[in-house]
């Protein structure tokens, strides 16, 4: 593969970035490795490196890997179809559909807000800590107030949970079934789920032992998994980052409006955008990555879409992400 080029990508980069990973597989940080980079709506290297994680056996490209925060893009995606149905406004406040949270501190919240993490909110300790009750809201309003909502960056996987529950008393059933419905059968992400068939449990490769319980039925409590918990593929993920890209639409079809799209893009909503931190893609590239063990990143001038999986030994390895993405990055040709 070195030296070979499309018109609009070196491929040297994909064998710089396979050397990458490979020599963060053979220091025992990884476990194992795998990609999907598409151009041009067009796959140019699949590729996987390592262990799967079972008896041994080889990472597959196929794999079914739990993405965590990456589902936080499909949350802000369901959001706004609701708002293209025009069920919800961005601009609502939350107490509008949590009565749970009608007190002083949580008023002045929006939609807008919890998309952006900037709620103003310390949600996470105490929604960690109360996630299993059935009631886990009203725990929330002992958060500490940290700043107005809207002037500060706090990530927030509470938030995001919040969301999901606002979708699922909007739609009148669970926030997983309308992502469903809405988004991942008109996908055709037929291997992406929040609860594994035993067709997809097969393809499954975990971290163990630290992953073991994913499948843990005590697992799957009354939160929405709209902050984490979908399981999902390379190729799936790449048709989600191709439907942004193409502003919308998939294979032909209208998923949701494109100037929806354009405002999650360009206002960070449910994303990262992180363009300018990768540095060899345009500024206005976005992403998300779940719990450091995967990544989505699209380059919407260069039309390029970039899935990795890194499941990873250590906690948090950071030279699988953005440095991977920078590799990536370096392969685009100048147009």
């Amino acid at each position: 593969m070195a030296g070979m080029k499309t018109n609009t990508y070196n491929l040297e980069a994909i064998q710089l970035l396979k050397v990458h990973f490979q020599n963060l597989i053979m220091q025992n940080r990884l476990q194992g490795a795998s990609f999907v980079i598409s151009q041009n709506n067009r796959i140019i290297a699949k590729e996987a490196l390592g262990s799967s994680g079972f008896n041994g056996t080889s990472f597959s490209v196929d794999a079914i890997r739990p993405v965590q925060s990456i589902v936080k893009i499909i949350t802000a995606l369901a959001v706004l179809k609701l708002v293209e149905q025009g069920k919800l406004n961005l601009e609502d406040k939350i107490t509008r559909y949590l009565h749970e949270l009608d007190c002083n501190g949580f008023r002045g919240i929006t939609l807008r807000h919890l998309l952006t993490h900037q709620s103003g909110m310390h949600f996470d300790p105490i929604f960690f800590n109360s996630f299993h009750l059935a009631d886990w809201i009203s725990p929330l309003t002992e958060s500490r107030y940290m700043t107005e909502p809207g002037t500060t960056f706090e990530y927030s996987n509470a938030g995001f949970a919040l969301l999901g529950v606002i979708i699922s008393r909007v739609f009148g059933n669970s926030y997983e079934q309308f992502v469903e419905e809405m988004l991942l059968m008109p996908l055709n992400m037929t291997m992406t789920s929040f609860k594994l068939s035993l067709q997809q449990e097969s393809l499954l490769s975990l971290v163990l032992p630290r992953e073991e319980n994913s499948l843990a039925p005590e697992n799957y409590r009354a939160v929405p998994r709209s902050f984490g918990g979908l399981f999902s593929t390379l190729d799936d993920l790449q048709k989600l980052g191709q439907m942004m890209l193409n502003q919308g639409t998939f294979e032909g079809k209208r998923i949701i409006n494109d100037q929806l799209i354009q405002q999650m893009t360009s206002d960070g909503l449910g994303l990262f955008l992180d363009g300018n931190v990768i540095g060899t893609m345009s500024p206005q590239s976005f992403s998300h990555h779940g719990a450091g063990w995967s990544a989505l990143t699209i380059d919407p001038v260069n039309e390029l879409v970039a899935v990795i999986f890194v499941p990873s030994i250590e906690d948090f390895v950071a030279e699988s992400l953005h440095p991977s993405m920078q590799i990536i990055g370096s392969g685009i040709r100048p147009k």
